[in-house]
């Protein structure tokens, strides 16, 4: 059903230490008065690390309206009929309820850890992460009840017109993410406006991967860079501004060995 973009960006165990720690010390600074800083209770951990700083019902609102709006799309793109949008529907609604379940099942494995203590901190993250992954990946993705469904309900014309949306919309996302890597790039080299414009229109020209795992997302540009050869770069940059592009072309190679091209 075409390649599914993701655009988080994996956490590293480091990090994560980081960011418990940080939470744990603001509570410790703040005590109470942490339910108005984040606004959820101190010890919600579920709330703390999965819910963006909201409670749990003003959550589930969130998530099933884009859940509805990806109904809907689909639905338009495609021309789904009437009996095809319900069984999506009853697809993504047993998604959802699976994903609550799993909440409760967390809720009851933090319960008891304190994340003002850095090792239950961490601990609670490591439990609460799965789900949190699942989210930045989409409920609705690969491997859900609703693509599965969408699979067996599309009809061959119908599965055609969805994905050429689907290619449009990786495309969108490519062009975008490549033009950020650029701007970041140029931190470090900067270019005139005539190589700006030649070093995107060489990129999307480019075959991009036809998989990308998940989390490499915002790497893609960068990986897209590593397919670039060394003298179509010459033709566009100095001396100067090519020691900084080899020198992140090999940064991200092991990157690029690891996508589907």
């Amino acid at each position: 059903m075409g390649v599914h973009i993701v655009n988080r960006v994996p956490r590293s165990i480091s990090w994560r230490c980081l960011l418990c720690w940080g939470i744990g010390l603001a509570l410790v600074q703040y005590g109470s008065p942490a339910k108005a800083q984040f606004g959820f209770p101190a010890q919600d951990i579920v709330a703390i690390y999965l819910f963006n700083g909201t409670d749990e019902a003003s959550y589930r609102k969130q998530l099933e309206a884009r859940t509805q709006l990806k109904i809907d799309s689909v639905i338009r793109v495609a021309g789904l009929g009437k009996v095809q949008s319900q069984k999506l529907q009853l697809a993504a609604k047993g998604d959802l309820n699976r994903f609550y379940r799993d909440i409760d099942v967390v809720r009851k494995e933090t319960k008891g850890l304190n994340i003002q203590n850095q090792q239950d901190a961490q601990k609670a993250w490591e439990i609460v992460s799965p789900l949190q992954q699942r989210l930045a990946k989409g409920l609705l993705q690969e491997g859900s009840l609703f693509q599965k469904v969408l699979d067996s309900v599309l009809q061959p014309e119908q599965e055609e017109q969805y994905e050429e949306y689907l290619e449009k919309q990786n495309a969108a996302r490519r062009r975008a993410v490549i033009r950020v890597t650029i701007a970041d790039i140029e931190r470090m080299a900067p270019l005139l406006n005539q190589q700006r414009q030649q070093l995107i229109r060489l990129l999307d020209s480019k075959k991009p991967p036809q998989k990308v795992p998940n989390g490499y997302t915002p790497y893609l540009g960068y990986i897209m860079l590593t397919r670039i050869k060394p003298e179509e770069l010459e033709e566009i940059m100095d001396e100067a501004q090519l020691k900084v592009f080899k020198k992140v072309k090999q940064q991200y190679a092991a990157y690029a060995r690891s996508v589907t091209w």
